[in-house]
């Protein structure tokens, strides 16, 4: 409204985001994406918050998980597409080279169908942003909870085309 335009919001799965908005079938991406070097080099970001990313547990945390490196031959799920899936898979190859078992990263197309896979048992934790994540245990604290703290800080912003004249009014 402050800048003389009304909002119209498209779900469109988190993997086809960047193309849609490159495609020009939207004018921003407002979906808590990360702003990083590869992600600029296709958008401009408008950043507004810096948080970290946070795993997910049972509540109790049966599995005893307390940090990354607890996540060690347990499966994970993500959405698909995020900087959650590329920081686990990165993770995995450092605990690999130090002789533990990798960490199963498994991946969902809506982070709502990565986070009900926690609730139904078919992984054993749920990373996403740390946000995301007190979202889903404040809904659900019977369900879930935090284990650890959060890692990894990053900002997130609002992903506009290169040089669009929407940049500076954001």
């Amino acid at each position: 409204k402050r800048i003389g335009m009304k909002a119209v919001f498209k779900n469109t799965g988190f993997d086809a985001i960047i193309a849609a908005l490159l495609a020009k079938k939207c004018n921003a991406v407002i979906s808590g994406m990360n702003d990083t070097p590869e992600r600029r080099k296709q958008v401009a970001f408008v950043d507004y918050i810096r948080v970290g990313q946070s795993i997910m547990v049972k509540a109790g945390n049966p599995k005893h998980i307390g940090s990354v490196a607890s996540l060690s031959g347990k499966s994970i799920s993500v959405e698909v597409g995020t900087t959650n899936k590329d920081f686990l898979d990165a993770q995995s190859k450092v605990l690999q080279k130090a002789g533990k078992k990798a960490i199963k990263v498994v991946t969902f197309p809506k982070d709502t169908d990565a986070a009900a896979a926690l609730k139904t048992g078919k992984v054993d934790a749920y990373f996403g942003d740390s946000p995301v994540v007190a979202y889903y245990i404040a809904k659900d604290p019977k369900s879930f909870g935090f284990a650890g703290q959060p890692v990894n800080p990053i900002p997130v912003g609002i992903a506009i085309r290169k040089g669009d004249p929407l940049i500076p009014k954001v």
